[in-house]
């Protein structure tokens, strides 16, 4: 029974870990040469009526690359970057061609790309 127990427990922290990068709400990335402002519904928000903003000076971002932002069975990649340590991770699902497309864009712009 405790293993039962100890396995669903393990079964939900791996869902709780994987499942909102791997089908996150509706994301959005804007940059200019001062900022970068992230938006994101919340995960768990269906009808889509909250957004949640964020914005950081662009010289507080590095290494925006190409890379996991999920993994399990298999990983599921998009960009990830660091805003003062701490680590972010966008737009699951996205392909290595619209990556380049938005990283040498955001490149342009002066941010830290990593490829």
């Amino acid at each position: 029974m405790i293993l039962l127990a100890l396995g669903f427990v393990v079964f939900l922290w791996y869902l709780a870990r994987y499942v909102p990068y791997a089908y996150p709400g509706d994301q959005e990335i804007l940059c200019d040469k001062e900022k970068i402002t992230v938006s994101w519904v919340p995960w768990l928000d269906w009808s889509n009526s909250h957004r949640e903003l964020e914005s950081y000076p662009l010289s507080y971002v590095s290494r925006i690359r190409y890379g996991a932002v999920a993994s399990g069975k298999g990983s599921v990649n998009g960009l990830r970057f660091r805003v003062s340590g701490k680590e972010y991770k966008l737009f699951p699902a996205l392909s290595k061609d619209e990556a380049g497309k938005i990283l040498t864009a955001l490149e342009a712009l002066g941010a830290d790309v990593e490829r």
